[in-house]
C-alpha cells in the first residue's frame, strides 16, 4: 500500500475549495410527490477514511487527485451540535478534485468527540457518508430542513464553519440509504471558506512504466445496495424531482449477464436494480441482490448495511490496455471482484475493490464492444411516479 512520507509536500494556502452553488412506506412516499427538492449540482461526496494521509496518496496513485486543501483547524467549526446535542469535536478533512474536474471527494479522518464522522466510523467503518450539496441562503436552507423534518429526516449534524457559513447534514439514511449534507452563506458577502493548508501527493508515490492514473471523465451514477428497491426508489421519487425511474431484474441469462463472475469464479447469481440519470451530472443505481453470492450482499450488506456501494466513474476503451490497467490496480490492492460481459455480449462492466485503498467503496468500470448488436432488454419495467400519484 502506497504512503505519503512524513510532512508530504503541503504549505499554507488561502484557496477556497468551497464554492457557492452555481423509513417510510411507498404510499406514505407518493403522497408528497407534489413538494419535492429539484435536483441540484453535486458538489463533493464525503469519504470518512482511517488516515488521512495514507489516502491522499492513494487518491492521487490511483484517480489521479494529487492536489488536496486540508482543513483542520478545529476554532474554525463553532455551534456544534449532533443529533440534538451540543458536541466538542475534532476531525480532519481534506478536499481534492479529479483532474478532470468532474468529480470532488472531500475525505474527513475522526479524531476526537462525538460527530457524525465519528459515529460513520464507529458503525460503517469508511465508506462514502453523504453527498454534499449548496444553496444561496439561510432561508433555502430552512426551506431544505423543513422539507425532510416533514418527512422524519432530522438534523443528524450541524455547525457554522468560520463564523459565515452554515452546515447541516440531515438523517436521511431511512429515507435514501445515506446521508445528505447542504451548506449555506450565513450572510451575501460571505468568503468562501479557504483550507489551513494545501498538499500536493504527486511525489509520494509511482506507477510503473507508463501506467497512468484511472481516466475519470464524469461520475456516471452512484450505487447503493439496499434490502428494498422498490421502496427506497419510491422514496428517492419522494424526495427529488425525478419521476421516471428504470428497473431491470440481472440474471445469468442471454441477454442479461452472460459471464457472471464473483471473485474469480462463474456465478449464478440475480439483482434488481432502480436506475434514474435525470440529475445534475450523476445518476443513481438502486440495487437489491435477491439470489446468489455477489459483492453487494456477502462484501456489502451483510457487513455494513445499506448504504453506497460503489461508483461508475471508469470508461475504458482498449482491451488490452485495461487488461495492463486491471493487472496494475491488483498490484495496489485493487482487486477484481465481480463483473460480467452483457446483453450479447456488447458491453461489459467490472467491479474494482476499492475499499482499502479509497475507503469503503467499490470502482465501476463499464464499456461497450464495438461490432456487436445489444440482445435483450434494456430496462424489464419502468415507473412513472408522477403518473402513478395522480390516479
Amino acid at each position: 500500500m502506497a504512503r505519503a512520507p512524513t510532512g508530504g509536500r503541503c504549505s499554507t494556502v488561502l484557496t477556497a475549495m468551497w464554492r457557492r452553488p452555481a423509513g417510510r412506506t411507498h404510499d406514505e412516499a407518493m403522497a408528497n410527490l407534489d413538494n419535492r427538492l429539484r435536483p441540484a449540482r453535486l458538489e463533493r461526496l464525503t469519504v470518512v477514511v482511517d488516515d488521512i494521509e495514507e489516502s491522499m496518496t492513494n487518491y492521487g496513485l490511483i484517480l489521479g487527485v494529487d492536489q488536496w486543501d486540508l482543513f483542520e483547524d478545529d476554532s474554525r467549526i463553532g455551534e456544534l451540535t449532533v443529533q440534538g446535542m451540543p458536541s466538542t469535536a475534532s476531525w480532519r478533512s481534506a478536499v481534492g478534485s479529479c483532474p478532470s474536474g468532474q468529480v470532488t471527494f472531500e475525505l474527513v479522518q475522526p479524531t476526537s468527540g462525538l460527530s457524525l464522522p465519528q459515529l460513520f466510523r464507529a458503525r460503517h467503518r469508511t465508506g462514502i457518508m453523504q453527498l454534499n450539496f449548496a444553496v444561496d441562503t439561510p432561508a433555502e436552507l430552512a426551506r431544505v430542513a423543513a422539507f425532510f423534518a416533514e418527512r422524519s429526516a432530522p438534523v443528524a449534524q450541524r455547525y457554522v464553519r468560520d463564523g459565515a457559513w452554515e452546515c447541516v447534514t440531515f438523517d436521511t439514511t431511512a429515507l435514501l440509504g445515506y446521508l445528505v449534507h447542504y451548506q449555506a452563506p450565513l450572510r451575501a458577502d460571505a468568503p468562501a471558506p479557504g483550507p489551513d493548508r494545501h498538499c500536493d501527493v504527486s511525489q509520494t508515490y509511482s506507477r510503473p512504466g507508463a501506467m497512468t492514473a484511472l481516466d475519470i471523465p464524469r461520475l456516471h451514477h452512484i450505487g447503493v445496495v439496499v434490502r428494498d428497491v422498490l421502496g427506497t426508489v419510491a422514496r428517492h421519487a419522494s424526495v427529488f424531482d425525478v419521476d421516471r425511474w428504470n428497473f431491470i431484474n440481472w440474471r445469468r441469462e442471454h441477454g442479461r449477464l452472460e459471464t457472471p463472475f464473483y471473485r474469480g469464479r462463474p456465478v449464478d447469481h440475480e439483482y434488481l436494480t432502480g436506475r434514474a440519470f435525470d440529475f445534475q451530472g450523476f445518476g443513481f443505481e438502486v440495487i437489491q441482490p435477491t439470489y446468489g453470492p455477489s459483492h453487494y450482499r456477502d462484501d456489502y450488506l451483510d457487513v455494513v448495511g445499506e448504504g453506497i456501494h460503489h461508483l461508475l466513474i471508469a470508461f475504458p476503451s482498449g482491451e488490452d490496455r485495461w487488461a495492463e490497467t486491471i493487472e496494475w490496480l491488483e498490484s495496489v490492492n485493487v482487486p477484481l471482484v465481480m463483473g460480467s460481459e452483457m446483453r450479447g455480449g456488447s458491453g461489459r462492466f467490472y467491479y474494482l475493490d476499492s475499499r482499502e485503498m479509497l475507503g469503503g467503496w467499490v470502482i465501476e468500470a463499464s464499456f461497450p464492444r464495438a461490432g456487436r448488436p445489444v440482445v435483450g432488454p434494456i430496462n424489464d419495467f419502468s415507473i412513472d411516479y408522477r403518473a402513478h400519484r395522480a390516479e
